[in-house]
This record gives structure tokens, C-alpha cells and sequence, in this order.
């Protein structure tokens, strides 16, 4: 068996985070989406690969995953994240946006850093055009 945090490991594991949000959406049998779950989250808990772990967190939080859905949330009051704020805006899934508040809160500060790109991902989440 590959070790766990070889090349290749780490390149597959990349490719189930990548591929999980098309896998949310087909019709998986119950064994199959509980294994896919775990995987992810073994992946959202492991520290090699800071931002395929917060990728990994955004895929569990757009199948519903509460934990992950405050996760991100936790991560938009953050000055330091692992991946850019724009995606970690991506991954509220439509049904359970973050708090208006906190919106708020990280519209202020990329305005402050001249982070105009989120600014924008920020405004169109606040006004529920995020698919723009």
C-alpha cells in the first residue's frame, strides 16, 4: 500500500476532492456516500496539505456537512487562510449561506487589503448572486 502522504497518495486524494462535488450529485448508493465522506474527512483533518484539507472541507460543506459549513464560516473572520478567500465563498452551499454579519465583516476587510476579487465574490454571495 502507497504511503499515506507519497506523491501519489497525495495526487489521488487530490482527485477525490476535486471529483466529490460531482459525486454530491449523482445517486450514490448509502455505503458508497458514507465512504466518500469519510475519505474526505480523513483528508479536511490531515495537516500535509493545508489547502487540499480546506478543499477537502469545501466539498463535504456543499453535501450539507454542518461541521464544515462553520468551518468556512470560521475561516472568513480570518485574516490568514489556506486558500483564497473567493473559495472558501464558493463552498456555502445555496440553502445555508454564512451570516449576513460575517459578510459583512469580510466585505470590510478585503475592501481594507484592496482585495477587490473578494470583495466581488463577497458582494455576490451578500446579494445571492453567487453563481454569477
Amino acid at each position: 500500500m502507497a504511503e499515506e502522504n507519497s506523491p501519489a497518495a497525495m495526487a489521488a486524494k487530490g482527485d477525490l476532492v476535486k471529483l466529490a462535488p460531482l459525486a454530491h450529485l449523482s445517486n450514490l448508493d448509502s455505503e458508497t456516500t458514507l465512504r466518500l465522506h469519510k475519505a474526505l474527512s480523513a483528508i479536511a483533518l490531515s495537516e500535509a496539505d493545508a489547502s487540499l484539507a480546506a478543499r477537502a472541507t469545501i466539498a463535504l460543506a456543499l453535501s450539507g456537512d454542518a461541521s464544515s459549513i462553520a468551518k468556512l464560516a470560521t475561516w472568513i473572520g480570518v485574516p490568514k487562510t489556506p486558500i483564497p478567500k473567493t473559495e472558501i465563498l464558493s463552498g456555502f452551499p445555496a440553502s445555508n449561506p454564512p451570516p449576513p454579519a460575517l459578510l459583512r465583516k469580510a466585505l470590510e476587510t478585503a475592501v481594507d487589503q484592496n482585495d477587490e476579487e473578494t470583495a466581488i465574490a463577497t458582494l455576490r454571495v451578500l446579494t445571492g448572486d453567487a453563481d454569477s
